[in-house]
């Protein structure tokens, strides 16, 4: 099912409420309390989003098909413009060090070069988005989370323009809206069903419990969880073995106001103890930061 609006302001509300497992990245919580209602508001886009009926979503999912085209979500030029300068402006507030925001972050917000970085997102994801940043002199980590947060607001509005979808036929690890990677997992209904909350629309669909939603492992003895001892029965972090990836799972089944994926940005213990471990966050948080904080962080959004 896809997110409502309702459902984007309780999200809201639970991050200006939260509070971080570590108390010295409480900046970085900060500055995601000031980024999201900025950037979860929609863009115009550049041209009409064609959403499926209902037999045409079953259709495209039955077939592997998202029901989403990113390409689709480009908006107008001049209104991403001001979201990437906003975003900008709300990083260097939060930034211990205004020396690093040279002439070349300002490009970010340039209409014609955000044109061309927004383009290659939606088109190839991380990879190529990556490369004409480091041509342009931009930290990658930076030039991804101002161009992922760009878009944000586009692709919630987007996915909640497909209203209830039932996605019964889609057995990806990816979002069958946007095909976007899951953020977090949480167990929900009799015997605890799982299910995946997209990191970019925020799409939410049920997935296998004996599976890796990065590689499709399916090997028991390849898989499994653990927790932090007297930290909380409501958390987990799964992992396999065969990608050396992890995500983290809520229990909401007895408590349903939990919204794991503002928990997920509150958890970092839990990511730093999935590292001790071994193992790699296989997917970004909402913000579109894996962890930690993001002008620091070393791998962005794909």
């Amino acid at each position: 099912m896809t997110a409502s609006k309702n459902h984007e302001d309780a999200i809201t509300e639970a991050i200006t409420a939260g509070k971080i497992d570590i108390e010295e990245m409480e900046d970085v919580l900060e500055l995601y309390r000031e980024l999201y209602p900025l950037v979860s508001k929609k863009l115009s886009l550049a041209k009409k989003v064609r959403i499926p009926s209902a037999d045409e979503a079953k259709m495209r999912m039955a077939e592997g098909f998202t029901l989403l085209e990113p390409e689709d979500l480009m908006p107008k030029e001049k209104g991403m413009a001001k979201r990437a300068k906003d975003i900008l402006q709300t990083l260097v507030k939060h930034s211990d060090d205004d020396s690093r925001w040279g002439e070349s972050h300002l490009k970010l917000a340039e209409t014609e070069t955000l044109a061309e970085l927004v383009t290659l997102y939606l088109s190839d994801g991380g990879e190529k988005l990556r490369d004409k940043l480091v041509e342009l002199s931009v930290e990658p980590e930076v030039g991804v989370f101002v161009i992922f947060n760009v878009l944000k607001g586009s692709f919630l509005d987007a996915a909640r323009s497909i209203g209830e979808i039932e996605t019964g036929d889609w057995e990806k690890g990816s979002c069958p809206a946007c095909g976007g990677a899951p953020a977090v997992a949480y167990l929900e209904g009799e015997g605890g069903k799982r299910y995946l909350v997209c990191h970019r629309c925020h799409t939410q669909w049920r997935f296998g419990r004996v599976m890796c939603p990065f590689c499709d492992n399916t090997d028991n003895k390849g898989l499994g969880y653990f927790t932090i001892e007297e930290e909380s029965e409501l958390l987990r972090v799964d992992f396999c073995r065969a990608c050396d990836g992890y995500i983290k799972t809520w229990d909401v089944r007895d408590k349903l106001d939990t919204f794991p994926e503002v928990e997920d940005l509150l958890t970092v213990r839990y990511d730093l103890a999935g590292e001790g471990e071994g193992f790699t966050r296989a997917s970004p948080n909402i913000f579109g930061v894996w962890v930690g904080s993001p002008t620091e962080a070393e791998g962005e959004e794909g």
